[in-house]
């Protein structure tokens, strides 16, 4: 019997959970440039307080395309899907993770009308190994 775990989270703390594991089946799957987006959006804490350089913008997505182009064999630009078999199966353990919390806040906002938001989809299972995780909003 496997173990299993319960944990209670605030808003923010799943938010944080869904942009990291967002982060880490992305980097998994080859796509590197989100990197340079978050230097975009300051998502980096820099030793002297200052923010990332904006014209460093080009030369930081430069090096990350060298290093995916090292590391995935990838050119410019390419990645591998989320459903790939190269990609390891945690990944996409990752993702079920991410859109299980990503739906449940969509829920919980209210959603819209039109469901055209990705976050309205109902999550699907990816993991060929892991069931789709449980998400429940505590009422209080």
């Amino acid at each position: 019997m496997s173990r299993r775990y319960v944990i209670e989270l605030s808003d923010q703390q799943a938010v944080v959970i869904q942009n990291a594991l967002n982060l880490y089946f992305r980097i998994m799957m080859g796509q590197w440039g989100e990197l340079g987006m978050m230097a975009r959006f300051d998502m980096f804490a820099r030793e002297d307080g200052t923010k990332f350089p904006a014209s460093m913008y080009e030369p930081f997505d430069k090096l990350l395309e060298a290093v995916v182009a090292v590391a995935f064999g990838f050119r410019p630009g390419q990645s591998w899907g989320i459903s790939c078999p190269e990609i390891p199966d945690v990944a996409r353990v990752a993702c079920d993770i991410h859109d299980v919390i990503r739906h449940q806040r969509w829920v919980d906002e209210g959603g819209d009308e039109h469901g055209y938001s990705v976050a309205s989809w109902e999550p699907r299972r990816l993991s060929e190994h892991e069931e789709l995780p449980i998400i429940r909003r505590i009422e209080e």
